[in-house]
């Protein structure tokens, strides 16, 4: 066997078995790299669901490296039955062999045998061997590195290099999406302002979150009345909610007067706001409910009454710290 060829082949068994390795610690590799992009979308840009095309790309390299392994373990496996590789052996064994015999000695059979068994390559890894007809032949060792390096670093760069347009387009989104809610928000906070005595609200220019926002106007210092509504990431009134807090061993008709005079005044404001018609409906107890209130009893626990969108009840509850009433009114989008 010619020089080149025997380098050849040689030097090709060296990658596949320093690479081999290196592919199936990839497989892993270029799925946790893609789990760690997508954490990064979901958590900073509250991306719904994966890229196609970086998914894409992770499944291609996956089945690049799984290919890679399983054919690197059987070219591998089957190396000792290659014939170049028998040739090589072969021919390694006789050199090795003239090592272990001087001709100008007197050697009996008995002297060949043993010394053809220590100069045998049988027995032994197969990859032992080729490192020996490596260095038996003085080969150059192959830029291992080199491959294993570009194994790692090729498809990780190009899955990475992928993420950035997905980057970039969402970072967009978002900036959209915050300036859209903070017009809501910082409106609603303007509606309020004057006319509540407090208000809290999620900060669309501090934060993005993935449930939407919300605002929140409490009427008095005790803050046990207030009014609550829910903004999207989309920049729309999704919910709005009116809760008092009213005492129940107080007279059932000056709750009920209570009750309707924090209700007008949060609609005094809401009345001019402009959103969904739906949240527009003036909030009234009607004759019925107020019948009901006046005969809820703490057994009763709560009265209940739903009108298309509008859900409204009031509760009487004892925790063991003394009885509670709460009314409640809640809308939704839909």
């Amino acid at each position: 066997m010619d020089k080149a060829r025997r380098e050849k082949i040689l030097r090709k068994y060296i990658i596949l078995d320093s690479t081999f390795k290196t592919s199936l610690w990839m497989i892993v590799g270029i799925i946790v790299l893609w789990s760690i992009l997508l954490s990064i979308d979901f958590n900073f840009f509250l991306l719904d669901g994966a890229p196609s095309f970086s998914l894409f790309l992770m499944v291609i390299f996956c089945i690049f490296f799984i290919v890679y392994t399983i054919y690197a373990a059987v070219k591998i496996k089957k190396g000792p039955s290659d014939p170049d590789w028998q040739m090589i052996e072969k021919d390694v064994n006789a050199v090795f062999l003239e090592r272990y015999i001087d001709d100008d000695d007197e050697v009996s059979l008995i002297d060949i045998h043993k010394a053809r068994k220590k100069a045998s390559l049988n027995g032994r890894r197969f990859m032992d061997k080729v490192y020996d007809a490596m260095t038996l032949y003085d080969i150059k060792m192959p830029p291992v590195r080199r491959y294993i390096l570009s194994l790692i670093i090729v498809p990780s760069l190009i899955l990475v290099i992928s993420y950035i347009p997905e980057y970039v387009s969402d970072y967009i989104t978002k900036t959209q999406a915050i300036n859209k809610v903070a017009d809501v928000i910082y409106g609603l906070d303007d509606a309020f302002e004057d006319k509540v005595y407090s208000i809290y609200y999620d900060d669309p220019k501090e934060e993005y979150l993935s449930y939407g926002y919300y605002f929140t106007a409490y009427m008095d210092y005790a803050m046990d009345s207030y009014i609550s509504m829910s903004v999207t990431n989309e920049g729309k009134i999704d919910y709005m909610a009116y809760s008092i807090d009213v005492d129940p061993t107080e007279d059932i008709d000056a709750n009920i007067a209570y009750i309707e005079e924090k209700l007008a005044g949060y609609y005094d404001i809401v009345k001019d706001l402009d959103i969904d018609d739906r949240f527009l409906e003036e909030p009234v107890l009607s004759d019925s409910f107020k019948e009901e209130m006046r005969y809820l009893t703490i057994d009763d626990e709560r009265v209940d009454l739903s009108s298309g969108p509008m859900y409204m009840s009031y509760s009487i509850y004892d925790y063991g710290y003394g009885p509670s009433a709460d009314f409640y009114i809640s809308i939704n989008n839909n």
